[in-house]
């Protein structure tokens, strides 16, 4: 199968039908694509959609075969456990440190970097270092993703040196679009585009 032709919209429900399949009771051998639909307040078309993408096709009245399913999920939720690294040390910075949810998609950040010495160290039991350490730290921990969290203003500078460590993955916070070559890969994340949207639901409401 190739993943790179899987919609965006139904890779950011996966996580969702990965956990409701091992919430389900040890002896359940089939899933039904109603019951989750309905679980996790889905359409029952999406669901069996997004699932028919990933995995082989439902039976009817029987459902999705259990254990194929979590093979399709983590084969591409738990890719080959990629080692990460945030660069931005302030407060988000180590809230991503401290959060340990990303281990169960096979993701391990085990690093800050910060250009400001007073926050170099260590920061929610992990270390933090200097921003110039960043391209011998990516070498020997074969860093494969990089999360910025910096300021708008620091963000660019931050992604290049990224890509010059040879970290091609980047999810970045920064209000700000990212300047970079066709191989490389950023999620961009605005928060405040988000809050204004379901700003905008509430008074739609």
């Amino acid at each position: 199968m190739n993943y790179d032709q899987i919609k965006k919209p139904t890779l950011g429900r996966l996580p969702l039908y990965y956990e409701y399949v091992n919430s389900l009771p040890e002896g359940v051998k089939h899933v039904s694509s109603a019951e989750m639909a309905k679980a996790l307040g889905l359409g029952e078309v999406q669901v069996r959609k997004d699932l028919g993408s990933i995995s082989k096709k439902g039976k009817p009245k029987i459902g999705f075969n259990r254990a194929d399913l979590v093979r399709s999920f983590e084969k591409i939720l738990k890719p080959d456990g990629s080692n990460c690294v945030v660069i931005g040390a302030g407060k988000l910075g180590k809230a991503f440190l401290g959060y340990d949810g990303f281990k169960k998609f096979g993701l391990d950040i085990s690093a800050a970097f910060d250009v400001d010495p007073l926050k170099c160290g260590s920061g929610e039991g992990k270390p933090v270092y200097n921003l110039t350490e960043l391209g011998e730290y990516c070498k020997t921990h074969a860093v494969k993703i990089g999360v910025i969290t910096v300021p708008a203003f620091a963000a660019q500078n931050a992604c290049d040196t990224l890509v010059s460590a040879g970290v091609k993955t980047i999810w970045c916070f920064a209000p700000v679009k990212l300047r970079v070559d066709d191989d490389v890969t950023v999620l961009q994340e605005d928060m405040a585009l988000s809050l204004a949207f379901l700003n905008l639901k509430i008074k739609k409401d």
